[in-house]
């Protein structure tokens, strides 16, 4: 696992608890950050990791469309 996704993975966790997660998409920035996305029951979780500064940001957003049971 690579130590971008350890540091989202981590902000996930504080966040949901123990509630089932799934990493949805990924992306590198050209500024050296990484954006993940993750499902987690009715939820979108939309975190950014910058490595330089060891920070992460989070935003929370309702999934509307979603079946949580689906998966």
């Amino acid at each position: 696992m690579s130590v971008e996704k350890i540091y989202a993975v981590n902000a996930i966790r504080k966040l949901c608890g123990n509630t089932k997660y799934k990493e949805v998409a990924r992306r590198k920035k050209f500024n050296g950050t990484y954006d993940f996305v993750f499902i987690a029951g009715d939820y979108l979780y939309v975190t950014n990791v910058d490595l330089r500064r060891k920070r992460t940001n989070t935003d929370v957003y309702f999934n509307e469309y979603s079946d949580s049971r689906s998966w």
